[in-house]
């Protein structure tokens, strides 16, 4: 089973006067979208939901990355790292007490396994952020595309079974000088030079992280919204956030 993980006790107080308006700053933000390889970002098109749930755009089963929605076409859904064990953040809707299982699984380029779970799901909606177990097996080597899928097992009474799933993309990146000197000018608040350079899984991660040990800070909650708004997915921004930790 996976495990709540509790983030790491940061009380923090806004830098300077020149990011107390960050929120608008990331929501204004584009990140790219790379063209392959494609992915899948929502849990299928409407028509295709898990039956447990209704049609509504909040009930989706959504990965929390950087692409475009579109029902005709696959798109890229690739995220940037500097993590070797990063976290994968998804929107897990609530679902009947007939569905408890979930599955992630991480893959390299060619199919092959690097980590696969089943896990039991929580018991409410939420972003919830699966953390990767440090192991050096698990690590992300730099450069290399990586895909994870997240996979909820739809089990309704008197109908097959069938998986409701996303999948996503990730690249781990080179930690550089420059990278770690702009980082050191925002700190504690990297996610807005992590958000500047593109790096969404570290941003994203970074203040969720903040967002945890500091849920009553207004800047945050609205840097959180600015952040989910600049790739399309605003609506999830008042949803609770959780983190687990996965096992080996």
């Amino acid at each position: 089973m996976n495990y709540p993980l509790s983030a790491p006790a940061q009380s923090i107080k806004l830098i300077s006067s020149s990011l107390n308006q960050s929120k608008n700053r990331l929501a204004k933000l584009k990140f790219p979208n790379n063209g392959a390889p494609v992915g899948r970002r929502r849990g299928g098109a409407r028509r295709e939901v898990c039956p447990s749930l209704d049609n509504s755009l909040d009930n989706s089963l959504t990965a929390l990355v950087p692409g475009e929605d579109s029902e005709v076409e696959s798109k890229s859904f690739l995220a940037l790292t500097v993590s070797e064990y990063p976290t994968f953040w998804i929107y897990l809707p609530k679902f009947t007490a007939t569905v408890t299982t979930g599955q992630f699984s991480l893959q390299d380029e060619n199919n092959k396994d690097i980590y696969r779970k089943s896990l039991t799901l929580p018991n409410k909606s939420g972003v919830i952020g699966f953390k990767l177990p440090q192991n050096a097996r698990y690590a992300l080597k730099v450069n290399q595309k990586y895909q994870w899928y997240f996979k909820v097992s739809c089990n309704e009474a008197q109908k097959k079974p069938r998986n409701y799933y996303v999948y996503a993309w990730i690249t781990r990146i080179e930690m550089t000088s420059n990278l770690d000197s702009q980082l050191k000018s925002t700190k504690p608040r990297e996610y807005i030079t992590y958000a500047e350079n593109q790096i969404w899984e570290s941003a994203l991660t970074n203040l969720a992280d903040l967002r945890l040990s500091n849920a009553n800070l207004p800047q945050l909650r609205e840097d959180w919204t600015g952040l989910l708004e600049s790739v399309g997915l605003g609506e999830f921004s008042q949803a609770p956030i959780q983190r687990y930790q996965l096992e080996e």
